[in-house]
């Protein structure tokens, strides 16, 4: 999978993960499930894309000796430019990729200039450090505190905070910079980033409601930052209109069907990045995996059928099936036009290996789309020396065989 195949796959997952999240339960007040289902989609979009569902082709074959595949390699120009240009994008990519991580380490050092430079108060549970300014944040077990917060309001503003510690809600705020980093490009990504931090936000009024602090004070406390009428602010969220969210949050009821909808978007979840793992291909067998299996595939039921497993498989030329794959790599020829074309693809060519030794109905299985690339995988194996035939209960039989060979221009 090519670096740009993956970071488009991962922006596709993103946006519909994305999209179930907004039609389905952004609305909910199940803080800890949205933030489950988004932490979950982060991780699930760069995990997809490695993940492969084979399934098997209908109409297509059965079980075959397969031999080990062939690749037929050729540089061209048109590949060179093409490689040119290809390298010129994921250069200027990674580019604004190292920018955005030089930014999360310069950040990452100022609070820690900060934690250093700055009076440090050591509480229960997390380390309280005296910051210039009327804001309050917090980082991991560290509280930063605005000297011009009103003593008054200190307290709840701590408790606020507190929440955000013992719920480690800065481990998800350092995943997604490192998603962003990657994915600077996606505006889906940067959405994603103030879901979870507005997340965060509502999860910790609500425990502190929970945990009996006044809904009109703390409402007050949030207009208050709202027209900046006490000089408090906190938690990096200053829009008002997200202040009035956070109040209209709290006089939300938690609804049953909440969990429901959680369950329908996880349910959707899978069924997309199964969608994006399924891949159909033709089922071979090794010669290891068809010996295992030789009872339950039916001998030929004349001598004039060809066994797919035997006791003593042919060999070219009495040496071993490798030796017949260099052969074809040594006399395969890419042909121009197929170059000149940027034709490329698999075509599996299907034979039987004679009781003499010579090789018989040769045919095309599944075709590479190319007739050209089929022609000369084709010729390959009707020109091959003559091999030794395969041996049955010791008698002398035909034996098929199947070889994948894969056209590709670099």
């Amino acid at each position: 999978m090519s670096f740009l195949f993956f970071q488009l796959k991962v922006a596709a997952l993103l946006l519909i993960l994305y999209g179930i999240f907004k039609i389905i339960i952004s609305n909910s007040n199940q803080f800890k499930y949205k933030r489950a289902y988004l932490l979950f989609s982060l991780a699930i979009a760069f995990i997809a894309p490695f993940l492969t569902i084979n399934i098997q082709k209908p109409g297509l074959l059965n079980y075959y000796q397969s031999l080990p595949e062939v690749v037929v390699r050729i540089y061209s120009t048109a590949g060179a430019k093409e490689w040119d240009y290809m390298f010129l994008i994921i250069l200027m990519f990674g580019m604004v990729s190292a920018l955005f991580l030089a930014i999360s380490i310069y950040q990452l050092f100022r609070l820690f200039r900060l934690t250093k430079t700055l009076t440090r108060v050591p509480k229960k549970g997390f380390i309280l450090v005296e910051a210039e300014g009327n804001k309050a944040y917090s980082f991991f077990k560290i509280i930063f505190m605005g000297k011009e917060i009103p003593v008054q309001n200190r307290e709840v503003i701590i408790e606020h905070e507190m929440v955000h510690v013992k719920s480690l809600h800065s481990i998800d705020n350092v995943l997604i910079d490192l998603v962003l980093i990657i994915q600077w490009f996606n505006p889906v990504a940067w959405l994603m980033r103030k879901e979870i931090r507005e997340n965060h936000e509502y999860e910790a009024d609500e425990t502190l409601l929970k945990h009996g602090v006044s809904v009109e004070n703390y409402q007050e406390l949030l207009l208050n930052q709202m027209f900046q009428t006490s000089g408090v602010r906190f938690s990096s969220f200053n829009y008002n209109s997200f202040i009035k969210n956070r109040i209209k949050m709290m006089t939300k009821t938690n609804a049953a069907a909440g969990k429901t909808r959680f369950l329908l978007a996880a349910i959707m979840c899978l069924l997309v990045v199964s969608v994006f793992s399924f891949k159909a291909e033709i089922k071979s067998l090794s010669n290891n995996s068809a010996v295992a299996i030789k009872d339950t595939i039916k001998a030929p039921v004349s001598n004039d059928e060809a066994f797919l497993v035997v006791e003593q498989s042919a060999t070219f030329q009495g040496k071993d099936l490798m030796e017949f794959n260099n052969y074809v790599m040594k006399n395969i020829i890419y042909p121009q036009d197929a170059v000149k074309n940027k034709w490329q693809g698999k075509v599996f060519v299907q034979f039987i290996v004679e009781k003499d030794g010579t090789i018989k109905e040769t045919k095309v299985l599944r075709s590479s789309n190319f007739e050209i690339l089929d022609n000369e995988a084709l010729r390959v194996v009707r020109n091959a020396p003559v091999w030794e035939p395969a041996k049955q209960s010791g008698k002398i039989v035909r034996q098929e065989f199947t070889l994948p060979v894969v056209f590709k221009l670099n």
